[in-house]
């Protein structure tokens, strides 16, 4: 039973910080050429953007409206 709660734990860990922090991508094409190859990954920091319903997996409607983050 414990490693299951643990299971959960770390996926939503890695949800919360995937969603609301960062998020990886694969460059499909070569649109960003020569900077980025084809294949290429990257993690991109959301976290400065704030987060709406859209920020988390198959945009659950989790939260209403959009929520952005104070600039300090």
């Amino acid at each position: 039973m414990r490693n299951v709660a643990e299971v959960i734990l770390a996926i939503s860990a890695a949800l919360l910080i995937r969603s609301l922090l960062f998020q990886p991508f694969k460059i499909p094409s070569e649109s960003l050429y020569p900077t980025m190859l084809v294949g290429d990954y990257l993690a991109v920091y959301t976290g400065k953007f704030g987060y709406s319903k859209h920020s988390f997996p198959y945009s659950l409607p989790l939260v209403s409206g959009a929520y952005f983050l104070q600039a300090a």
